[in-house]
């Protein structure tokens, strides 16, 4: 076999497996965006299971927000309003660590007079409102309720409001202020 040969089927073979490589990240890129639809829409009806279970006939969840940041993996985030003053809201689901393992969480981001604000960090806990965890029931949910002043609750509401930061939503309201001043 000559050198011109031997390059020859290395080069077909290695062509061969670089075009594999690339249809199984074609294949996997396409999957993904076919599938976040269904998985915003789950996601939608387990925040609207939770607020129908926790706070009933007060809540009706509004579009996907997309939130700019590493923890979209772990984290969805809807518009909601109020059906009796017509507040508009936040709710967001998050995965967090429990006993029992990671379980989605939903807490609602409001501020007292019914904006969502930007960057407020100090009186967290007046604006992020935990509603209680999604697919839980019995004496599981109970337990994890028990547990109410959990650090990890208190975590999450404090992370919050710096993840709507960095979303669409609040860099549409930012826009439409700054339209609106001028």
């Amino acid at each position: 076999m000559t050198d011109k040969d031997f390059y020859k089927t290395f080069f077909k073979n290695y062509g061969i497996l670089c075009g594999i490589i690339v249809t199984v990240f074609v294949v996997m890129f396409y999957s993904v965006k076919l599938s976040r639809k269904s998985w915003n829409e789950n996601l939608k009806k387990s925040v609207e299971t939770v607020l129908e279970e926790k706070l009933p006939e007060e809540w009706f969840v509004g579009n996907a927000i997309h939130l700019k940041n590493n923890l979209s993996s772990n984290a969805a985030a809807y518009q909601i309003r109020n059906k009796k003053d017509f507040t508009d809201a936040i709710a967001v689901i998050i995965r967090t660590q429990t006993f029992y393992g990671p379980i989605p969480a939903v807490y609602i981001y409001q501020n007292q007079n019914g904006e969502v604000q930007n960057n407020s960090q100090n009186s967290f806990q007046n604006e992020v409102i935990f509603v209680g965890y999604s697919s839980i029931h019995g004496i599981v949910e109970r337990q994890l309720m028990f547990a109410g002043t959990d650090k990890r609750i208190q975590y999450w509401q404090q992370k919050i409001p710096a993840i709507i930061a960095l979303s669409d939503i609040s860099n549409n309201n930012t826009k439409e202020k700054s339209k609106g001043g001028k």
